[in-house]
């Protein structure tokens, strides 16, 4: 599991810096969607454990947004904070309770725009130590760990086309999902998981 770590950080920073990027998204991640949007980051903890996994979350159903859906710890940057790094390891800590001081961070994946107007910053961080975890009961529903085994095989991945109707035009965009797990896993989550995958080996393809 030394190599995968040294696999994925040497292709992290192999990859340019993804605040270059204007577009947000490319290869496999959702079109870019039009319009304002708003900066965020999320942790992709990995933990190497008898089975490594990547931690993942189920938002509460109290959440105003994606209640119920499967999602990657992150928020929006405090006011002066240091993003995306110190954005993510943060509010990592708020919802599930994991210390900053357990992670190392191996690099940051590309951008993604999502179809709620926000660019998401994905954050990989490897954790060497079996961490307690204590979720936020406003913001998490429950934790479950996904076995990296299940996140690095491209053909578990399946890309959907979505159809929207705004400002009476069609725009369509594509969303992917992961099969085969307890939780759907879909739209940004999904994305982000692929690209760790696409890291790794072989790109999901859909």
């Amino acid at each position: 599991m030394s190599d995968l770590k040294s696999l994925l950080k040497s292709r992290l920073d192999s990859l340019k810096d993804p605040h270059l990027s204007q577009q947000g998204g490319e290869g496999f991640f959702m079109d870019g969607v039009k319009g304002e949007t708003q900066q965020a980051a999320v942790l992709v903890p990995c933990i190497r454990s008898e089975e490594p996994a990547v931690i993942l979350t189920v938002r509460s159903h109290q959440m105003p947004h994606h209640a119920g859906q499967v999602a990657l710890p992150g928020g929006r940057p405090n006011v002066g904070e240091p993003f995306p790094m110190v954005t993510a390891l943060r509010e990592a800590e708020e919802e599930i309770g994991l210390k900053p001081t357990e992670v190392e961070i191996l690099g940051c994946l590309p951008p993604i725009d999502t179809l709620t107007g926000f660019r998401i910053t994905p954050v990989v961080g490897w954790i060497e130590r079996d961490p307690s975890l204590t979720p936020c009961d406003r913001e998490v529903q429950s934790l479950f760990r996904l076995p990296l085994r299940h996140v690095l095989a491209a053909d578990g991945y399946c890309r959907h086309r979505l159809s929207i109707q705004a400002q009476s035009q069609t725009q369509a965009h594509w969303v992917w999902s992961l099969r085969g797990h307890h939780w759907p896993i879909w739209g940004a989550t999904a994305h982000i998981l692929a690209s760790l995958a696409g890291l790794s080996g072989r790109a999901p393809q859909g």
